[in-house]
């Protein structure tokens, strides 16, 4: 579609060699920086995108106010250009500016050149880089809940089996995704929302050049992740659920996935925590080796 000169289309599995080779050259570790992401939500959160020079541009229509991604260009400058027109283009549409997803060289220009715009950190969306050596040893004091956790789950499950997933088991995983979702007592709003995004990764796993792995315990799926690489010495978890009734599955499902699929990664990033306190404290409890911050810009 177009709009007071910016050229918005929907995203499109076809589209994902523009968008890998974007994100490689402006080497963005966010978790945002994955076409999955983009692809899987796209009708929920009504996400479109367009190319102001260099620059790949995301604007998510339906998550909030109205806002964009980070514009992605090997050089920050032209980055720079692109965050200008996009800050017209909010303007034009009586919207106030909004930014989201920014890495710190980008942030720190930004203010530079628009003394005007409000940046800062925006704490809830920094992801969580792990080691993936520690989280499949989980050697040391730090990890003996986690070993603990283990050690229950095997005790009480000698009948389980680990499983990577392909394009046909995926699908095994909706029904289990549903079931978790309907545990959360969401809005329904929400509810179909991560449904639909959950269900598209599976659908799609193939398509998508995916991996993940699940735990069967007597022969049904009680838990899965789905994740890729995010570049070349780091995996991004996009998805992980499990039965919360079974203790220790979600720390079997962690370990035993990045055993299986990704030893040769140095990092794997565990995204953010939305700034749900019960998430960020699970997350924070695996130790991460550091965080990716991010940052947004604003302007009424």
């Amino acid at each position: 579609m177009l709009v007071n000169g910016l050229q918005f289309q929907r995203i499109q599995l076809s589209d994902r060699p523009l968008f890998d080779a974007a994100y490689r050259s402006c080497r963005h570790e966010g978790s945002e920086s994955s076409f999955t992401n983009l692809f899987i939500w796209r009708e929920p959160l009504d996400i479109v995108w367009t190319r102001i020079g260099n620059a790949v541009c995301v604007v998510v229509q339906q998550d909030g106010p109205v806002y964009a991604l980070h514009p992605c260009a090997p050089e920050r400058e032209q980055s720079v250009q692109a965050a200008r027109l996009l800050a017209e283009w909010f303007d034009q549409q009586g919207q106030p500016l909004l930014i989201k997803g920014l890495e710190l060289g980008l942030a720190e220009m930004l203010a530079e050149e628009f003394p005007s715009w409000k940046i800062e950190h925006d704490r809830p969306e920094d992801d969580y880089i792990y080691s993936v050596k520690e989280l499949i040893e989980l050697k040391g004091r730090k990890f003996e809940a986690k070993r603990h956790h283990i050690k229950t789950f095997l005790r009480q499950n000698y009948n389980y089996a680990y499983e990577p997933m392909n394009g046909q088991n995926a699908l095994e995983c909706i029904p289990l995704a549903k079931e978790w979702l309907e545990r959360q007592r969401c809005e329904d709003r929400i509810m179909q929302a991560e449904l639909f995004a959950v269900e598209q990764a599976l659908s799609q796993f193939d398509a998508l050049s995916l991996s993940g792995g699940m735990i069967r315990i007597d022969g049904l799926v009680k838990s899965f992740t789905v994740g890729e690489a995010l570049c070349e010495d780091t995996a991004v978890i996009h998805i992980e659920k499990a039965d919360p009734s079974i203790a220790g599955l979600y720390q079997m499902i962690n370990r035993e996935y990045l055993a299986h699929a990704w030893p040769q990664m140095s990092y794997v990033n565990r995204e953010e925590d939305m700034g749900i306190e019960g998430l960020r404290a699970a997350k924070q409890s695996y130790r991460p080796v550091r965080m990716v911050e991010k940052y947004r810009a604003s302007a009424e």
